[in-house]
């Protein structure tokens, strides 16, 4: 069955989890937004795996959908902080992204480097099943490193030209 918000729309199941995702963010730009946390979460744990000359396996799979979720969400944050501030007419796009990140950049950083710092057992690991461990947790450890690295400064500017694209067509 359909989700309520995506029944009159027939895109299949990327689709429907797309329409949901932005009916959750009541954003209809949201995904576009955040969609740079995704890509950086995806090179960072591939370079990472080949970095340390495993290979491309469910493990790391598994670990890139956590990752996706956990970058989403730094990202939803910097976004949803930034359009806040420029709705309010506070200020322009582009300083109510740079105070967003600003703002929200000790939280976000506190939060995966817990999360970081949380897998180097994974990564270290030795004895019975230490193969997987070692796969899934150099994919997170490197993907969630890059995507914080560069998505605290990539996300707001991504931001800002998306909302200057916007106000153009409007």
């Amino acid at each position: 069955m359909a989700p309520p918000c995506c029944t009159d729309l027939d895109h299949g199941d990327r689709g429907r989890l797309l329409c949901c995702w932005r009916r959750c963010t009541k954003a209809g730009s949201c995904p576009g937004r955040c969609c740079w946390a995704r890509l950086l979460v995806a090179l960072g744990a591939f370079f990472g795996v080949w970095l340390m000359g495993f290979d491309n396996n469910v493990y790391v799979q598994v670990g890139l959908i956590m990752l996706i979720g956990l970058a989403a969400k730094n990202a939803i944050l910097i976004v949803e902080f930034a359009k806040a501030k420029a709705r309010r007419g506070a200020c322009r796009s582009r300083s109510a992204a740079l105070e967003s990140a600003r703002l929200r950049f000790r939280p976000i950083l506190m939060t995966a480097f817990a999360f970081i710092l949380g897998v180097v057992p994974l990564m270290l690991a030795s004895g019975a099943g230490s193969g997987a461990q070692n796969v899934m947790g150099t994919a997170v450890f490197w993907g969630m490193l890059v995507a914080t690295f560069f998505g605290v400064f990539i996300i707001p500017g991504n931001f800002t030209f998306m909302q200057t694209l916007g106000s153009r067509w409007r």
